[in-house]
């Protein structure tokens, strides 16, 4: 687990790389990443060649995450989310499956698209 532990500033960019270099190098099988709108830190981990992450705002956006992108990295948004609202997004998140089909489809294709532009 990453993070920080107190008042001092803390710049999300490194907290994002730790999350997704872990997911990406197999330590974890999922990543979390809670900021103050989960933008800049799914910027920062979707960076990370086989990381998928997105900022998922309510339950069907994180569902629907998993089940269309299969994202391997959630970004929570701390100023949008209550602690309530982020349970229910992870527990859905982590119940949801890929769908496979025409999305296995897709992501095969945006895998070309990494192969050919993160080198």
């Amino acid at each position: 687990m990453y993070g920080t532990y107190s008042e001092e500033r803390a710049d999300f960019p490194v907290y994002a790389k730790k999350v997704a270099e872990a997911v990406q190098k197999k330590e974890c099988e999922w990543g979390i990443l809670i900021c103050k709108t989960g933008f800049g830190m799914s910027i920062v981990a979707n960076k990370y060649q086989g990381i998928r992450c997105a900022a998922c705002y309510h339950e069907a956006t994180a569902k629907q995450a998993k089940e269309h992108s299969n994202i391997n990295v959630l970004a929570i948004p701390a100023d949008y989310a209550s602690i309530s609202d982020a349970v229910k997004m992870i527990r859905v998140w982590l119940g949801s499956e890929f769908l496979g089909g025409r999305y296995a489809e897709r992501l095969q294709m945006i895998e070309e698209i990494e192969k050919e532009n993160m080198k």
